[in-house]
């Protein structure tokens, strides 16, 4: 018996369907298609244009905020009129949206939970065997607060 036997991995565009390799040709065309718009637009509007899509004689195009996107509008007819080598057939609108970059993920900053004097003061006005479905929502938020408030002592 041979245990020594190794495993041998298919790369992602080894398999029979292509679909990566569809998505990589689909990319390629758009960063085409992006560089062509930038070059027929002033440096100032083409640097915040973001990312650009062509579907059939439509052509979307995605500007960092509102103002470029406004400043998009007056080059309308200069990319109705595009020379794209990538799909054939002629540009018959063009849509301009807002894509915002993106941000630096911050860590959320920590609940403030109120004092300990809050939360016993508002104790006598929670009851938990009333009725009332206010008074079981406020019996509710005191065991939280004071759960999280014993957590944070801890």
């Amino acid at each position: 018996m041979n245990l020594s036997k190794k495993t041998v991995f298919k790369s992602a565009l080894g398999y029979e369907n292509h679909a990566l390799a569809y998505c990589l040709v689909q990319i390629a065309e758009q960063r085409q298609l992006l560089q062509q718009v930038r070059s027929l637009l002033p440096q100032n509007i083409a640097e915040n244009i973001v990312h650009c899509l062509r579907n059939r004689q439509r052509l979307t195009i995605y500007a960092t905020s509102s103002a470029w996107a406004t400043q998009l509008r007056f080059y309308q007819d200069t990319l109705l009129n595009l020379p794209t080598t990538i799909a054939s057939g002629k540009i018959d609108k063009v849509r301009i949206k807002i894509l915002p970059p993106w941000r630096d993920i911050r860590p959320l900053r920590p609940a403030r939970l109120p004092s300990a004097d809050t939360i016993a003061a508002l104790a006598p006005h929670s009851p938990a065997d009333s009725g009332d479905e206010l008074t079981q929502a406020m019996s509710r938020l005191m065991t939280t607060l004071k759960s999280k408030a014993e957590r944070q002592t801890d």
